[in-house]
């Protein structure tokens, strides 16, 4: 797998989960935080949580993605409602043109460096009339770590599109700020594991969380994976995420393809060969084994496979149910 980790300024930061990994950060720029005593107030750690975040990332070699925000009446249509609700009290155009990069400030803590990118977006969300959706297409990413500022406005939104589009989503909560813990709180509230997954910055940093990111492995190619290359840099994954259930460990995957399997013709029109994760929250964990089998039943395209536990395998809080099959975004 392979992860990826976007770093947006008033957004988010995004983690790729068995599969590749991408970090997202979302509009961590001055004008949300250095500017912004009403952020800087309540998290006075969030630089140190932030920069040791994508230190990880960069250290285990995971893409990162810094999303800013490009805020202006010209491209930006919802400005004029958001400022006659506001009077001045929040900045509403907020200026990151690609075309005069030399103007653009950042965050000591939250600088981009040679190689990474950097994508403006227009909206609160980092997947609206972006590059960000084509960029984890082509990079071969299914899960992301999303991060930044400001937790109940960009980040939130941005989490949304990318949950939307069939990722797995995973939001590092200290690694977040808004306008007052309870705004922040009050998001993570409403769709922490309904939409996404919640996890701290120590979960990706420690070697014994389900949830840390292994270093990037070689790739190796072949004549025939050529066309479906993913650049080395990308080639990360967490520890494995698995359910025991009555001292056994289920999981589903894709039986082998056959001549006479008509479930070709039963699958979505958009599906092709890959990898993606559909996942179970905590609470049904413990009854998983028959909406597994539920599952399989649906698409006969997939298999349950149980066996014992392997006690040296890291349990992770959540079910994953890994299929062969990635869609178009």
């Amino acid at each position: 797998m392979a992860c990826v980790c976007v770093c947006a300024c008033c957004g988010s930061i995004c983690l790729t989960l068995h599969s590749f990994l991408l970090p997202l950060s979302t509009d961590v720029q001055p004008e949300y935080w250095s500017q912004c005593p009403a952020v800087r107030k309540d998290f006075p750690d969030f630089p140190k949580h932030l920069e040791r975040l994508v230190a990880q990332c960069r250290a285990q070699r995971a893409k990162i993605i810094w999303v800013r925000a490009d805020y202006r009446y010209a491209h930006s249509p919802w400005l004029v409602q958001f400022a006659r609700l506001h009077q001045g009290q929040i900045p509403t155009e907020v200026y990151s043109d690609p075309s005069q990069q030399d103007q653009v400030e950042w965050e000591d803590f939250a600088t981009p460096l040679g190689g990474e990118y950097v994508i403006p977006k227009t909206s609160w969300s980092s997947t609206r009339h972006t590059a960000l959706m084509d960029l984890l297409k082509q990079s071969g990413i299914d899960t992301v770590l999303v991060a930044g500022l400001i937790t109940s406005v960009c980040v939130q939104h941005s989490a949304f599109g990318i949950f939307e589009a069939g990722y797995r989503t995973l939001l590092v909560t200290n690694a977040c700020a808004d306008r007052g813990k309870a705004r922040h709180d009050a998001a993570l509230a409403l769709y922490g594991d309904y939409m996404y997954e919640l996890l701290a910055v120590d979960d990706v940093c420690q070697p014994s969380s389900p949830y840390y990111l292994q270093p990037a492995k070689p790739v190796w190619l072949t004549p025939d994976s050529v066309n479906n290359l993913v650049q080395p840099q990308f080639c990360n994954s967490l520890q494995d995420s698995v359910v025991m259930e009555d001292n056994h460990i289920k999981t589903v995957s894709k039986k082998s393809p056959s001549t006479n399997d008509e479930s070709r013709n039963n699958t979505d029109p958009t599906a092709r060969e890959g990898e993606t994760t559909l996942r179970t929250s905590t609470d049904t964990a413990r009854t998983s084994t028959s909406s597994l089998s539920t599952l399989a039943n649906l698409n006969p395209s997939l298999e349950v496979i149980e066996g014992p536990v392997n006690h040296d395998v890291p349990v992770a809080a959540i079910q994953v149910v890994r299929a062969n099959t990635k869609y178009d975004r």
